[in-house]
């Protein structure tokens, strides 16, 4: 080789070390910097309730640990689907990140031929911050006030009982599936439905024999127009302190946990799940938080990880995976 080859590569070799050296420094602080700018947090169901009021105040606690503003962009539609899709479109760098119901990462997939999101690939775990515990409601028309009593009552008379749901497929459809299972089997008419208001004038009417209600059924309960049999979440409530949940009530195998989600995009860098992670289980421990949360109806999840979402999820699709088959449901 000769000098003057020996010179230009001792250059070249000078000049991509000095390359590297900048690079690498510029890139450290790039990282670091998260968040430079206001972050997105999408609720994927419409404003004007104690659930979506829960979550804005909990992004906005969330923004105030990071150190820049976090905005809550109610986004409903598509049975909470939208905010889902939105992130899975969205670049990977942490400043769009949305809520999703359980149903949408396990039970949804397993129902459609379209919209099939699959952890790691189309979306980074954050953190399952919370979970809902809904009640299995009745009709005080009905000649029984627990569980018991319910299902002596539908085993003689097979048929003449109905239950309404959220709509074909929903958590509220498949969950009553998994009690009906594990009641030995019970012969219940589904009355599915697609708007709330409605569903709510017919289980006070009587018109639907048995219903599962998010929390902010208690009040109802409380008043006697509505008969609580249990809770389906391993934990009793706090509004409803009395009521068993169906563990108690002999249904273990019934037992569920309807739970919130936190994703980003796919492909977001570790660092910057790692620093949402810890901001969002730091605001569930903020007083003003933790108030929304129980007018919600919420149950808080203290310090949980990107590897506990993904264990829920794997542990979902194995619980309703058995369901859809039986069942055959198809959502598309």
């Amino acid at each position: 080789m000769s000098i003057f080859q020996l010179w230009a590569r001792s250059c070249l070799l000078a000049f991509a070390g000095a390359m590297v050296t900048l690079t690498v420094p510029s890139l450290v602080h790039a990282q670091g910097a998260y968040p430079a700018r206001t972050v997105t947090f999408i609720w994927p169901f419409a404003a004007g309730n104690p659930s979506g009021e829960a979550f804005r105040v909990y992004a906005e606690e969330t923004g105030k640990i990071l150190g820049r503003p976090m905005i809550t962009d109610f986004r409903g539609g598509a049975g909470g689907r939208l905010g889902l899709q939105a992130v899975m479109a969205a670049p990977p760098d942490g400043y769009l990140v949305a809520a999703a119901l359980d149903a949408s990462f396990s039970a949804i997939p397993l129902m459609s031929d379209s919209f099939k999101p699959e952890l790691g690939r189309d979306y980074s775990p954050v953190i399952a911050p919370v979970d809902s515990a809904p009640v299995l409601t009745s009709h005080p028309s009905l000649p029984f006030r627990d569980v018991r009593g319910l299902i002596a009552h539908v085993k003689a008379n097979p048929g003449k009982l109905n239950f309404g749901s959220a709509g074909v497929g929903s958590w509220t459809h498949l969950a009553l599936e998994v009690f009906l299972d594990a009641a030995g089997g019970l012969n219940m008419v589904h009355i599915p439905y697609k708007g709330g208001a409605s569903a709510i004038a017919d289980r006070l009417s009587g018109r639907v024999s048995l219903y599962i209600s998010g929390a902010d059924v208690a009040s109802m309960v409380n008043s006697g127009q509505l008969i609580g049999l249990a809770v389906i979440h391993p934990k009793r409530l706090a509004s409803l302190p009395n009521m068993p949940t169906l563990a108690e009530a002999g249904l273990p195998q019934a037992s569920l946990r309807q739970w919130m989600g936190i994703i980003a995009p796919s492909g977001t860098p570790q660092e910057v799940v790692a620093r949402l992670n810890v901001a969002f289980n730091a605001a569930l421990k903020v007083p003003a938080v933790v108030k929304a949360m129980e007018a919600g109806g919420w149950i808080i999840n203290p310090d949980t990880s990107p590897d506990d979402f993904t264990r829920l999820v794997r542990s979902d699709i194995a619980t309703w995976s058995p369901i859809v088959r039986r069942t055959g449901l198809k959502i598309d």
